[in-house]
């Protein structure tokens, strides 16, 4: 996965969030509200995509999320 095959393909679907996730992860939504969660640094965001190693797909429990 890259982050922009998993944007591509949550647009395509109609959904207009994409997160990446464990480095090869894709999610897509239109609400990511989360009650009570909160933003974690960016740093968090530290795994390579299987797809491109030049780009970060999140992270351990953590979204890379995109609009």
């Amino acid at each position: 996965i890259t982050t922009s095959g998993c944007i591509n393909w949550c647009d395509s679907k109609g959904f207009i969030y994409a997160g990446t996730e464990y480095a090869g992860q894709c999610f897509c939504s239109n609400d990511f509200a989360a009650p009570g969660r909160q933003a974690q640094p960016e740093s968090d965001c530290n795994m390579p995509c299987e797809g491109n190693p030049a780009e970060i797909c999140g992270g351990s429990a953590r979204l890379s999320l995109f609009q």
